[in-house]
């Protein structure tokens, strides 16, 4: 699932819980979807975004104004 979407921008967001590294078949799917549509898919943890919300907000700036 993803939890925001930039259509224009072509970048999907997902914040992972904790178990970020043992993602199921059926996400890893999803991500296969979501760039063979020409997506880039960002994958960040609940811990990142909590505590690192200055990292996360330049990190999604850059993405979002990132050509191509």
């Amino acid at each position: 699932m993803v939890d925001f979407l930039w259509k224009e921008e072509r970048l999907a967001v997902q914040i992972d819980g904790p178990n970020r590294r043992q993602r199921n078949p059926d996400e890893a799917r999803a991500d296969l979807i979501l760039e063979a549509a020409g997506y880039r898919v960002l994958h960040l943890t609940e811990q990142e975004v909590d505590e690192e919300p200055n990292r996360i907000a330049e990190l999604l700036r850059r993405e979002l104004t990132r050509p191509g």
